[in-house]
């Protein structure tokens, strides 16, 4: 009765019956709990093209649209992390902002007429590290520079801690430090 409903031949329907189950569907089956697996490993963070290659490890051979495929019948969507980087400028209002005495002049005649600063970080095996480095404007050369493991406004403003080259400086060189919005700036 079920045949005549939908019509087609009794025989067509036992013979689909009697039929094994796809080598194609085994092998489905076997990825999927592997993928499963390696996802939950992975935090959910691993696509589909990292997903590719951990089976090869294991003896299957996969490509990548197959993993893609077996991820979305599982309902599998992989979290994209962003990049995080430490915050290097506080914008904060209420922070006293630099003069710029350059005026966007970034030519010198002579060394030591005019010197920048910049700030930037540094990512190590203990966490991250600062570095401001001052730069001569006309020889392009770095005169000085500091390292901290934090950005403190002691960073750019302590004398003391800054490595600087003294060769042949004169003693009447002068520092213009250009900064970011709202970062500490110092002009020596």
């Amino acid at each position: 009765m079920l045949c005549e409903m939908m019509k087609i031949k009794c025989s067509s329907f036992y013979a689909w019956k009697k039929k094994d189950i796809g080598k194609r569907i085994v092998e489905d089956k076997e990825l999927k709990s592997m993928i499963v697996l390696v996802f939950e490993e992975s935090h959910q963070t691993y696509g589909a093209r990292r997903l590719q290659s951990r089976p090869k490890k294991d003896g299957f051979r996969i490509c990548r649209r197959r993993a893609r495929r077996l991820m979305k019948e599982e309902g599998l969507v992989a979290k994209q992390s962003r990049k995080w980087h430490p915050p290097t400028t506080v914008a904060n209002p209420k922070h006293e902002k630099a003069d710029n005495l350059l005026e966007q002049d970034f030519h010198a005649e002579a060394p030591n007429q005019k010197w920048v600063t910049e700030i930037t970080y540094i990512s190590t095996k203990e966490g991250w590290l600062y570095l401001a480095a001052i730069l001569d404007l006309h020889s392009r050369i770095i005169v000085g520079w500091s390292m901290k493991n934090s950005i403190k406004k002691s960073l750019s403003s302590m004398p003391g801690t800054w490595h600087v080259k003294t060769g042949n400086r004169r003693s009447k060189s002068y520092i213009t430090a250009i900064w970011g919005h709202n970062t500490p700036a110092k002009s020596i």
